[in-house]
Formats: structure tokens, sequence, C-alpha cells
């Protein structure tokens, strides 16, 4: 079996690496018309708006409280984390080092695809598939990488900067993918193997979830590998216990556990969906739907289709609403039956199908996820890719026929780079990002909110007739955003309320008397308070404390008062609208009022040492020396890593002008 490691020829052997290296700089110079781009949409949250990954120091306090900075989720993506830390270490709040960095992972991931790529072709030999040469492998193995390499459906990965927990994710997926079937073909030899399946399961997969929770999935995607490729056979034909036992481990015994926990506690998946717009049964039945909309993305891919925001898609309501719930149901069924049935007779088609499935069953399936995103698909394409092009390599012997085939693999990867590198030169100009998003997705509320504020940039950066264009334009995209949405429906009423009242657009706006007041209100006790409206409501709160609106004393106290009241708001949004409110307060000099706000924040957020700050400040403003002492004497025993000391040394320093004032 040696030669299943080994090509017929050299001088094949050499141009596959010319090639591969070829595809990876045509990669990298598609890419790098994007990489001037700008953070967008939840870069936001993860790195411009997080002073815990920005640091300037490698301590080990730093990097620690770097690491677990990820606000959402019980395990906070600390590897991903780690490497958006040091990206601003070693070149500050730059784009462009952050997706070229993101870029190196993909490529380094189409390395680790070329290699896992060879070693599925050679198992596929070991079975004795028809077709499968050594000559065939190899370069089916470079097609196969480099339409993945240059997929545009790949492209959020690279160039949405915060989807570096999705590239980090998938390059420990792909590395345990290629060090399982490589130490099984050894096992399958005679020759060991074993680290190699072990590095796989207790290496790869732990890591990959740490970047990013779906590199859960990589003990799925090693099952489908086997299953179809290996058949748990041992050297000698009989069923290994060694590799049974792993996945009994890693797959069936986790999934018992997940099904048990779900059923003793309903309750926990279905709060999980009080703040989204849909139900568990909608997602449920949507999701389908979905699946085959990223299968004609990755097979026909179109700029009109393509997109970051998705959220213009309908939300199936039953299996005829629309009809197309119930096709897509079926044609799911139908693929999932003919995995099962093809698995002898058609390995690789039942090797695409299940992979690419596996790599939907976390986000594609009952948790309540967004409903679609491009980058779910950055593995999951890996599956059709490989059995598109297995079979336009393979499946005919006739010389013109087989000539044809693989000049259409040729066709269909330029057709992939060239729209890739469209997609990659409007990422590098955020303006026309935004305004294609809105023109090929008319229905997305989110489109719509980035060229908002997109023309809320290009207003502030001009003066006269040019303010106002933009200034209204802006006005425009945040109500059509409102009237698109109802979950996010008060997040952008809260925005263009923002903008009709901040001072430099006041006088430029147009129709600004007929702005949906009471519907703002409305939505605020009426909708669920996403995080995207508390942080509009942060926005205003903000602008209205530091004098940038102008903002009536009554109307700011009633929009936060209405949103403090909503039974929605609870733990981190309930404290970060409270420090928010308790600012306005000050500011209006109810100071007991915002004392009493931001103990309340406090306790429900005591691990936030902004909120100790504040309350000092405010202790100070009425005088209670010794308790604004004792709070900033917490916080220094607190901040481990020095990421509030500018913040302390001034608050130490008022309080000794007002001992000293006080003393004189």
């Amino acid at each position: 079996m040696s030669s299943l490691f080994s090509w017929e020829s050299s001088k094949h052997k050499t141009l596959a690496a010319i090639s591969l290296a070829a595809i990876l700089i045509l990669a990298a110079v598609i890419y790098a018309s994007g990489l001037e781009g700008v953070f967008v949409f939840d870069d936001a949250v993860n790195i411009t708006g997080n002073i815990a990954v920005q640091i300037d120091s490698l301590s080990p306090d730093v990097l620690r409280i770097a690491m677990f900075s990820y606000g959402d989720g019980v395990f906070k993506r600390p590897i991903s984390m780690l490497s958006l830390a040091l990206n601003h270490y070693f070149s500050g709040l730059d784009p462009y080092a952050y997706k070229l960095t993101n870029l190196l992972i993909h490529l380094l991931c189409g390395v680790i695809v070329f290699i896992f790529s060879t070693l599925i072709f050679c198992a596929l030999r070991l079975r004795g598939i028809v077709g499968v040469t050594d000559r065939v492998s190899l370069w089916a193995s470079v097609a196969i990488t480099a339409a993945w390499l240059l997929h545009p459906l790949n492209l959020t990965t690279v160039l949405y900067i915060v989807q570096r927990m999705t590239g980090l994710s998938a390059l420990f997926v792909w590395l345990g993918l290629a060090l399982y079937c490589w130490g099984r073909l050894r096992q399958l030899q005679g020759r060991g193997g074993y680290i190699a399946i072990l590095c796989a399961f207790f290496i790869c997969t732990p890591l990959a979830f740490l970047a990013k929770e779906n590199g859960a999935l990589l003990p799925l995607f090693l099952l489908v590998v086997e299953w179809i490729l290996f058949g748990f056979n041992q050297d000698d034909g009989r069923k290994s216990r060694f590799v049974v036992t792993l996945f009994a481990a890693f797959v069936v015994l986790p999934g018992i556990i997940l099904l048990i926990f779900l059923a003793v506690n309903p309750e926990w998946l279905m709060a999980t969906y009080e703040k989204r717009q849909f139900t568990l049964e909608e997602r449920v039945l949507t999701q389908p739907r979905v699946l085959f909309f990223y299968l004609k993305m990755t097979l026909i891919p179109q700029l009109s289709d393509l997109g970051l925001y998705h959220d213009d898609i309908v939300v199936s309501q039953g299996l005829l609403s629309p009809a197309t719930t119930l096709l897509a149901w079926l044609g799911i069924s139908v693929l999932i039956f003919s995995a099962f049935l093809l698995r002898n007779s058609q390995p690789v088609a039942s090797f695409g199908i299940l992979f690419f499935l596996a790599a939907h069953a976390m986000e594609s399936t009952i948790f309540p996820l967004e409903m679609a995103h491009e980058h779910r698909n950055y593995v999951a394409l890996y599956g059709v890719l490989f059995t598109v092009i297995f079979y336009l390599c393979t499946v005919f012997s006739q010389k013109r026929i087989s000539v044809v085939l693989r000049t259409a693999v040729i066709g269909l990867i330029i057709l992939f780079a060239s729209i890739t590198s469209v997609r990659a030169v409007v990422w590098g100009d955020i303006v026309e990002q935004a305004s294609l998003a809105v023109k090929h997705h008319p229905n997305s509320a989110r489109s719509h909110y980035q060229l908002g504020r997109v023309y809320w940039s290009l207003m502030e950066a001009s003066e006269n007739d040019q303010l106002g264009k933009y200034a209204n334009l802006a006005y425009r995209q945040f109500l059509t955003a409102a009237e698109l949405n109802n979950t996010h429906r008060a997040g952008n009423l809260v925005v263009a309320f923002h903008l009709a009242s901040f001072r430099l657009a006041q006088g430029h706006l147009e129709n600004v008397a007929s702005y949906p007041q009471e519907e703002l209100f409305t939505s605020l006790t009426e909708y669920p308070i996403s995080h995207f409206t508390a942080a509009s409501l942060t926005g205003l709160g903000d602008c209205a404390a530091y004098d940038w609106c102008q903002v009536e004393t009554q109307t700011i106290n009633d929009i936060f008062n209405r949103a403090l009241a909503n039974p929605s708001v609870d733990g981190k949004v309930r404290s970060r609208l409270l420090a928010t409110s308790a600012n306005v307060l000050f500011q209006q000099n109810e100071v007991a009022l915002a004392i009493d706000r931001t103990e309340e924040a406090l306790s429900l957020e005591p691990e936030h040492l902004q909120h100790y700050l504040n309350l000092s400040m405010l202790l100070l403003a009425v005088g209670e020396v010794g308790r604004a002492k004792e709070i900033i004497y917490e916080v220094k025993s607190k901040d481990d890593a020095g990421l509030f000391s500018n913040q302390v040394e001034n608050q130490e320093a008022a309080i000794a002008r007002f001992e000293e004032m006080n003393v004189n």
C-alpha cells in the first residue's frame, strides 16, 4: 500500500506544487484589493468597542483578560480573541493588518485543504473506486483547493474581520481532518497512525472549539470520513475497537448528553428565542430553504445573492408558507436518504452530502442564531466542491468527454475567481459596499442601516450642501430599516432620532417634523430590546450627556424609562442601559437617581469595572469622599491588567483636588 502515498511521476508532483503555489499567490492578489476596507457590523462590539483586546502589553494578566473578553456565550472563544488582541498589539486598530492576518489564515487553510484532499483520494483508491489514478488524484486535489480558496462565499471569512473566529476554527478543523486521514491510512498499512488520530480528537477538536463553538463539529466530520471511506476497519479487515471507542466518546456520548439536557430543560432553549423575531418552529421550518440557498450560491454564485447581510430571507410560517418550505424539506430528506443509499455504490456523493450537512448541524438546526450568513459555509462548501470536481474529473473515460469536463472545472474556478475579485474590490470601498448591499438586498434592514451609517460618516466629513445631502440620505436609510425589521425597529428609530437631534445635522434635515416619535415609544414598550437597540440607546444617551445632541430633558428621560420598563431588559443589557441613563441624569443634575441606577447596574454586572468608576465619580459629586475612595481602591485591586489605570489616576486626582478644596 505504500503506493498510496506516492505519485506516478515526479514531474506531475513538481507541476502540482507549482500550480498550488500559483493559486495561493492568485488568491492573495485577488484579496489584496479588499484589505483597505474598514471595520463593519460585529467588528465594533468585539474589536473597536472592546478595550480588553486593545492591548499594549503582553503581560499574562493583560492576555488573560483579552482572551476572555468575548461578550456572548459561555466559552468566550479565547483563541480567536487572543489573536485579535495580538493584532492590536502589533498594529493598533488598523483594519488592513487584521484583514491581512485573516488572509494568511485562509491561505494556510488552503494548503491543508490540498493535503486533506490528496488523503481522501488515497482512501478512495484503497476502496478501489474506478478512475482514481495517481494523476487524477493529484490534479483533482489542486482543482478542489483552487475552487475552495477562490470561492466567493469564503470572502466574508477573510474580509469581515471578526470572522477570524470562523477562519481559526476551520484551520484546526482542516488540520484535524488531515491528521485523522493520514493516521487511518497508516493504520491500514499496519504502520501505526495512532498519535495522529489522537491529536485530531484531543488537540485539534479543543482548539477548534475554543476558536469558535462550531469547532465541536470536528468529530462529526471525522465520523463522516470514517463511515464513508474507512468503514471502521483495521488492516486485517476486522472492526477497530480503538476507532469505535473514540467515536462513541466524542460523538455518541455528547449527542446523548445534549438530547437529555434539552429534554430535561426545554425552557433553556425556548428562552433563547425571546429576543428573536422568529420562533423555534419557524427557524426549523426555514433552514432547509436556507441550505438550498447556500447550495445555489456554492454552485451558481451571483453577485445579487451574495452579501454580508441576509436578514431579508422570508421566514417560513408553515410547510406551505411559502410553498418552497415543503419542497426544501422534501429535498433535504431526499439528500439524506440518498447519502445512506449511495454509501457503497457512490461513496463520493454520499461523502459530499453528509459533509455539507454535518457542517450545518449546529448553525442550521434548533439553536437561535440568525437565519443565514455566508461564513457558515467556509467548511461546508468543501463537500459540494469535492463531489462536483471529483465526478467532472473521473466519471468519463472517453478522452474527448474527459477533456470537456476538465475544461469545465477550469471554467468553474475562473468563474469563482472572477466573482471573488469583483467582491474584493467592492469590499475595499465601504461606500460602494454599502450601496451595493442595499441594491442587491433592498429588503435587508441591516443593509439600509449600514448605508445610513456610511452616509452619517460622510456627513461629518462634509460642509454646507453636501452635509445636508448626506444627513438626509442617512435619515431615510434609518427609517427604511425601521420599517423592515420589527426586532430592531426601536433601535433604528433611536438612531434616526439620534441623527435628528445631532447638532451638526440640525437645520439640514427635511421632514424631521414628521419623525414617528410615538412609534418609537411604542416599539420600546412592545418589542423586546435587542442588543442592537441597547447599543443605539447608549449612543443617543452619550450624545445627549455630552451635549453633542439637543434633546429635551423629558424626551430623553421618557425614552430610557420606557426601555428600562421593558420586561425583556435584563442582565448585561439592563446594566449598560442603567449606566447610560445614569450619565444622562448626572448631566441633568439628578445625581441621587444617577447613583441609584449606577448601583443597580453594578449589582447586575459586578465584574464590569467601569460601573465602579462611574459610581465613584457620582459619590464624589455629592461629597461622599470616603465611599468614593473605597471604590477606587476596589477597582485597583481588581484591575490586574491595568486597563483602567488612566481613569483610576484621573479619579484619584479629582478626589485629591476635592479634599484640598475642602481643607482650604
